[in-house]
């Protein structure tokens, strides 16, 4: 062979992967981002990852980063089975009297219909935004879908393929389905707790937010609805089903993970964590660091309502910490309902439970072992049980693998502790996802990172999300476990803050909604300082293991905004309120573009919160998401005012029940000159721009549809024309698929990608033509639909091209003998298709390559965007090539790709930068041969809007020795403030409070709280005199900065800036 006989990996590549960069829109709509990878880390939250087919009893699961679904005989993946599917796969469920396979996809808002017998999909059911889940009717004519992001659960017509109506359900994310006789049942998955951020009752401000408690008529306040359980009505015509309000069930949980009906009862079992935000409140409150319960609400059917009967499971009362059912995400009965098995997602463990009236007996607790040392964990989230009762099939997200448990091989005795065999667990297929990234997953979820192995970063953060409720999460010095109303002792007092994603973290720093987090591994203390992780009996973070953290939340992609146009465009109002949010100036002579810069609508500046509050000034958020918060304003009264039925709002303490009242109402009790100043209507058109604020992710990138012979010619202009108009402008991959057909005598499925240049569909195959929509729309005409997907862009490749990305096509490598789900069949280091190009061998291994010529950039590299400490860069490489980014001659902080190790396509974020600084970014490009090419780009961050903030550099203590010898010595403190470096901040008022604690804890004292200026210098002195009952040599003195007052004119005082914002010395 020569090399010629082969295309280059340059040549695979031309004209199909050069993504348009979209310039930046005029005045009537913003500039976007678009994320783009490979493969993207949706985090889909899996709820019923098994289907029985009704004809045959096979069982079918999927593989949701792999986009599969197939046969899994027995709790074995068959993966000769496999059926391509949508990126976001949730649930899976066969339609009663058939062979269909219903696939929910989170991602694109739709359902796919595989008929099984043929292999082929069939239909593309458009639903409501973030479907997870579909139930059906016993004779099934209807089924019923949540729609977790549209707030409703649709009603499908199954022989229509229809939704005939949207039944809206009023609670937050509703995603658990289980249908009874003629009811369904829905719960959500942020149910909240019935906690409200309350004001304070001294001023009457609402917005002064000074803790978290639960209102109700004892407070002469209303209670939250607290609704849980909600209940459709079936009837004979789709149409007519509705919501009981009446029967209603509220109070069952925190985060409510899913819904599974007892086998011959009318129990209805809720597995949930309880969070214990309101009688707790500081870090080392939380006794061993447990923030949550781990429970199953049980309740009965027969009975609900206001007078609903529920019992609830405390699984961590009733199992031994070592093996507690953690994170308990799903429940599965055997078929006559006497034994329960419960998945702990974050313990790693299957708690095994007898139910009796109600409650439940522990009977031992499985622990699943993984396939491979690293990662060094699974994540069951799904489970079924064989129809003959005798395997437990385990669905682990975790490592998107599967784990089959034979039940006659657990012990007998009672309290049992097994463990499963490596060889017991089975990955699911080609898993795009780098193994950094799911062992990151396995430590986020983790819950023997606590003490108490019931809480982890899940336990708040919900895959990568929020709980939806508040938490106080100061320091205290007082002793572990006191309630919230007794805590006297604050060394950092946040107050009450509402969870924040961490999904795209990086982009948006500084970190936690007062920014004093400046590097995301300075959360790697949260591991001590709340959950008290150890390691040989003493405390200890997760080292350098926390780094796998990092990247799994590097990599968590945001969701498109559903409420957006399809198109990104913007009505009349929209635009109106879009001019508003750049030309309308607040605050005195600011734009809100001027804090929330686009595309992240944040530039990451510390600002003034504008309320007093125990935050009173934050990092600005980024605008993506926001309109996520909304929820029905709630009047509660007293202290708390007006606030949203979910509990929170809008405002790191979630004190404002709407955007439009945030925007009216912030801060009208403060001096005049610092409120906003809009008018109603100002507001309500800058809030309809923000509630379709782009999130980054295109609407275009999370679409499916079908052509098939009823609509092949209406097709293209109603669809797929405005599809191919995205892809132009860079929003999005197009791909096509369809299948099974024969091709060289084996059943595959063929798939090809649309090229913005041409027009025209790539096939899988170098060999094939390019296919046009008209040819696509013939297939379609003769009984093979066809199935189109907007994905993101560099994601269409793997997906419809080449799955390992090895510049081999998938239908080539067939021919060549290649593995289409391995880069390199022979494991020598070369991929595949650098071999064919350079007349290797891609099936002998080979241990040097001819090449020697040095991987080249093929134009100037692109800034996509920069903020105060973020650069987005794109660029591509004319062959695959590993990258290691560094800046300023500093060692590299960036490698990529992470999986594979090479591609020709980057689109790298750098964050955690200083401000307005010249960044000298080195690109170190290596290719397969270990040829090396350098290249720079200059890029400066952007400056701060406003002046930099004042904050404590030093906090200098020290002991005054008493002249005589025999008293007790005073103690001396210098505060040290600074404006920037050798720039001090003059005339702020400081005010300090200094404790004393005994080591032992059995003695905390306030020696007072003191005030000064400080001077010329920036610095003030103090000197605390200590009681003479005050022992020495058995405690220490905290000294505390309490609250700082800038002087009028000058810039604010932002502690999350602060060097130290509290030190301690030894008495």
């Amino acid at each position: 062979m020569n090399q010629a006989s082969f295309p280059s990996p340059r040549q695979i590549l031309a004209g199909l992967l050069l993504i348009t960069i979209p310039s930046l829109a005029g005045a009537q709509s913003p500039a976007h981002d678009n994320f783009k990878g490979r493969w993207m880390n949706y985090e889909v939250g899996t709820m019923d990852a098994f289907a029985f087919d009704p004809g045959t009893g096979d069982v079918y699961s999927f593989n949701q980063p792999g986009a599969r679904v197939f046969l899994a005989p027995g709790g074995v993946p068959d993966l000769q089975s496999q059926v391509p599917v949508g990126p976001g796969t949730a649930s899976i469920a066969f339609r009663p009297e058939s062979h269909e396979l219903w696939v929910v996809d989170r991602v694109t808002s739709t359902i796919a219909v595989i008929q099984t017998l043929t292999g082929q999909v069939i239909e593309v059911i458009q639903v409501g935004a973030e479907p997870h889940m579909v139930v059906f009717t016993a004779s099934g004519e209807q089924a019923f879908v949540t729609c977790a992001a549209a707030g409703q659960v649709d009603v499908i017509d199954t022989f229509m393929y229809a939704v005939k109506k949207s039944i809206p359900i009023p609670a937050r994310a509703p995603r658990g389905l289980a249908i009874v006789g003629d009811s369904v049942f829905v719960t959500p998955l942020l149910s909240g707790n019935g906690s409200v951020p309350r004001g304070n009752p001294t001023n009457g401000r609402t917005d002064d937010i000074v803790d978290i408690d639960v209102p109700g008529p004892a407070s002469g306040t209303r209670k939250l609805p607290d609704h849980d359980l909600y209940v459709i009505r079936v009837r004979a015509l789709a149409e007519d089903a509705h919501l009981d309000k009446d029967a209603t069930v509220s109070g069952l949980g925190t985060v409510l993970y899913n819904v599974r009906q007892r086998p011959g009862t009318a129990e209805l079992w809720v597995p949930h964590t309880e969070a214990l935000n309101v009688p707790f409140k500081g870090e080392k409150s939380y006794i061993d660091g447990q923030v949550t319960r781990n429970r199953i609400a049980v309740i009965d059917t027969t009975q609900l309502g206001a007078s609903s009967a529920v019992t609830m499971i405390d699984l961590d009362a009733l199992i031994p910490v070592d093996l507690r059912c953690s994170t308990p995400t799903d429940v599965a009965f055997t078929s006559d309902g006497a034994l329960a098995f419960v998945s702990g997602y974050g313990s790693d463990t299957i708690a095994v439970l007898s139910p009796r009236g109600g409650q439940a007996t522990w009977l031992g607790s499985i622990r699943l072992t993984p396939a491979e040392d690293y990662p060094d964990g699974v994540g069951p989230r799904s489970l079924t049980l064989s129809a003959d009762d005798s395997v437990l099939m385990v669905h682990n997200k975790g490592t998107n693998s599967m784990t089959r448990i034979v039940l006659d091989q657990l012990p007998t005795t009672p309290g049992f502790a097994h463990s499963t065999t490596p060889a017991s667990t089975k990955p699911l297929g080609w898993d795009p996802a780098p193994v950094d990234i799911n062992q990151g997953r396995i430590h986020f979820n983790r819950t023997q990172n606590s003490a108490s192995n019931t809480t982890s970063c899940m336990t708040c953060h919900v895959d990568g999300d929020v709980d939806g409720i508040a938490w106080d999460l100061s320091g205290y010095i007082d002793p572990e476990g006191l309630a919230s109303t007794t805590l006297a002792f604050p060394v950092d007092n946040k107050g009450p803050l509402v969870t924040q994603s961490v999904r795209r973290l990086k982009e948006v720093g500084p970190y936690h909604w007062r920014g004093e987090k400046k590097k995301l591994k300075q959360f790697n203390g949260t591991f001590i300082d709340l959950m008290e992780r150890t390691e040989g009996g003493a405390l200890k973070h997760l080292s350098g293991a926390f780094f796998y953290v990092v990247q799994y939340m590097e990599h968590l992609a945001l969701a498109h905004n559903p409420r957006q146009a399809a198109d990104r465009s913007l009505t009349a109002i929209q635009a109106a309120g879009f001019d508003l949010f750049q030309n309308r100036t607040v605050l005195g002579n600011q734009t809100c573009t001027d804090c929330h810069s686009l595309p992240l609508g944040t530039a990451g500046e510390i600002v003034d919160n504008r309320s007093d509050g125990l935050a009173p000034t934050g990092v600005v958020p980024s605008l993506r998401g926001v309109a996520d918060k909304a929820s029905t304003e709630l009047v509660i009264g007293g202290a708390y005012g007006t606030r949203t039925e979910a509990g929170i709002g809008y405002g790191h303490a979630g004190a404002y029940p709407s955007l439009e009242r945030f925007l009216i109402e912030h801060a009208s009790a403060v001096a005049p000159g610092t409120v906003q100043d809009l008018t109603p209507d100002e507001a309500h058109k800058l809030s309809e721009f923000l509630r379709v604020f782009d999130t980054g992710s295109a609407p275009a990138s999370a679409w499916q549809s079908i052509a098939r012979r009823a609509n092949h010619q209406s097709f293209v202009a109603a669809e797929l024309a405005a599809q191919e108009a995205q892809a132009q402008l860079g929003y999005c991959d197009l791909i096509y698929r369809y299948g099974p057909v024969d091709w060289n005598g084996q059943q595959i499925y063929m798939s090809g990608m649309f090229n913005p240049q041409t027009g025209r569909y790539a096939s899988a195959a170098m060999g094939q033509p390019s296919v046009s929509s008209a040819d696509l729309m013939a297939i379609a005409a003769s009984d093979q639909p066809v199935v189109f997907l907007g994905l993101p862009p560099f994601m269409g490749s793997p997906v419809a091209l080449d799955r390992d990305n090895d510049n081999v096509y998938d239908l080539d490598e067939i021919l060549y003998g290649t593995d289409p789900e391995n880069n390199d069949t022979d494991d020598d280091g070369f991929h595949d298709g650098y071999e064919l190009s350079w007349q290797m061998n891609p099936l002998v291994p080979n241990t040097s390559s001819p090449d020697q010529r040095s991987p080249q950039l093929t134009g100037p590299v692109q800034v996509m965007y920069t903020t105060t400490n973020t650069v987005k860069l794109e660029f591509h490489t004319d062959e695959p090539v590993r990258c290691l980014l560094s800046f300023n001659g500093g060692p590299p902080v960036l490698r990529a790709p992470l999986k594979p190790k090479q591609d020709v396509d980057f689109s790298l974020v750098v964050g955690e930068l200083k401000s307005n600084t010249v960044y000298d970014f080195e690109l170190h490009l290596t290719d397969l041969a270990g040829n090396v090419t350098l290249s720079h780009v200059i890029v400066p961050t952007k400056a701060y809007s406003l002046p930099n903030p004042a904050h404590v550099v030093n906090l200098d203590l020290s002991i005054i020795q008493d002249a005589s010898g025999t008293g007790p010595s005073d103690f001396a403190a210098r505060v040290t403030m600074e404006l920037s470096p050798g720039s001090p901040a003059v005339g702020y008022t400081v005010q300090v409070v200094a404790y004393y604690s005994a080591y032992d804890e059995s003695q905390q004292i306030n020696l007072g709280t003191f005030v000064g200026n400080t001077n010329r210098a920036g610095r003030h002195g103090f000197r605390i005199v200590v009681p003479q009952s005050l022992p020495s040599g058995l405690g220490e003195v905290y000294f505390v900065v309490e609250k700082v007052t800038a002087p009028v004119g000058m810039p604010i005082y932002a502690e999350g800036d602060d060097i130290e914002m509290f030190a301690s010395i030894p008495y």
